[in-house]
């Protein structure tokens, strides 16, 4: 039988982002979305993070996005052929992604990235 594992930063009252995060603003906009996932975006990170994040990655057999992440992930200042998935992992051992959702994109900018 297969696991399932969610793995998100989180705060302590349940938020993973700043208000109103879009397309310009990944982690929303305002204080708090940067500090949720400092431990990943600053550097250096320390030798604890290093290896929480290359295990995590390489455990990862597929990522699951519902289609509001999606829309900032395919977005302008999303996910690219060098970040995605990971951040700053070796993006050709990306894992799918699949997305759900009740209304399919009318245009896919990372094609390649996806599962379809």
């Amino acid at each position: 039988m297969s696991k399932v594992i969610a793995d998100i930063s989180m705060s302590l009252d349940g938020y993973v982002t700043a208000p109103a995060p879009d397309q310009d603003h990944g982690l929303g906009v305002g204080v708090g979305g940067d500090a949720i996932h400092a431990w990943v975006l600053e550097e250096p990170r320390s030798a604890v993070d290093e290896e929480v994040l290359a295990s995590s990655f390489a455990a990862t057999g597929a990522v699951v996005l519902g289609r509001r992440l999606y829309d900032i992930v395919d977005g302008p200042n999303g996910w690219s052929d060098d970040v995605g998935y990971g951040y700053d992992q070796d993006q050709s051992a990306a894992p799918p992604c699949f997305v759900v959702t009740h209304v399919p994109p009318i245009s896919v900018r990372l094609a390649s990235r996806f599962a379809s």
